[in-house]
């Protein structure tokens, strides 16, 4: 039988980021910044195919219900000044006491530290979840910009694997263990002692 996560709070937090569980509602938001976004996108995301309109957000807002409730996933909308920017998950499908942070960011958001206030967040409130002493970060080997935020935030760089499409995929980590001492808490104002 499997382990059933608490799930993290619906809401989290990041200096000017707020972190939300996705709504029905966010369908347009979702097929807009998608479709902005698609050039790059479509570059490393299997789901960012031409055509993404309000059929496949509805699916996507569907499925990720039914992984909250099953606690196979936590999908939230990344919001920036009330408007949605992007998309981040925390998913339990890197084995027992881990999760894997994924996100991605509507390209005319990026380059903002968008991605990594949001990685922060996911990966502290990951942390917090019982029985989980493991947060990794999955990106393409050339993916640049998404291999510089976990750089930035202090995870430590594993083996590379292939990932379940056949792909090369760079793998990094941060342990429970070294949270105090990644860039995390700084980012987050979350420092007990200075």
């Amino acid at each position: 039988m499997a382990v059933r996560l608490v799930p993290p709070s619906e809401t989290l937090t990041a200096p000017g980021l707020l972190l939300r569980r996705w709504r029905s509602g966010d369908v347009r938001a979702i097929v807009r910044a998608v479709q902005a976004s698609m050039p790059e996108l479509s570059r490393w995301m299997p789901w960012a195919v031409e055509g993404y309109g309000a059929t496949e957000a509805r699916a996507f807002l569907d499925q990720g219900r039914q992984q909250w409730d099953e606690s196979q996933a936590f999908n939230y909308a990344i919001v920036r000044g009330g408007d949605v920017v992007g998309g981040a998950s925390l998913m339990a499908r890197v084995g027992p006491g881990a999760l894997e942070v994924g996100y991605w960011v509507d390209s005319r958001h990026t380059g903002r530290g968008v991605a990594r206030r949001a990685a922060a967040a996911l990966a502290a409130a990951g942390l917090a979840v019982p029985g989980i002493d493991l947060i990794e970060i999955h990106h393409e080997p050339a993916n640049a910009a998404s291999a510089a935020v976990p750089r930035a935030l202090g995870f430590e760089r594993a083996d590379d694997i292939v990932n379940e499409d056949g792909r090369p995929t760079g793998v990094w980590q941060l342990h429970a263990g070294r949270l105090a001492d990644s860039r995390i808490p700084d980012l987050l104002d979350q420092r007990r002692y200075r």
